[in-house]
């Protein structure tokens, strides 16, 4: 299943703890992502994606 804004908000929640102001978010997924976070990663500056054939 590929990984999706769920996966992206509680990344940005914990960040929230410990760096609020200063935060880059990766997300590494073997499975690839969902149209919804892929959309807000090409946006949102401070998203990364990397699926499993970017790590080759």
């Amino acid at each position: 299943m590929p990984s999706g804004l769920q996966q992206l908000e509680v990344l940005r929640n914990r960040a929230r703890l410990l760096h609020p102001e200063t935060s880059h978010y990766m997300l590494f997924s073997k499975s690839g992502f969902d149209e919804h976070v892929a959309a807000r990663a090409a946006q949102d500056g401070t998203v990364t994606l990397v699926d499993f054939a970017d790590m080759d």
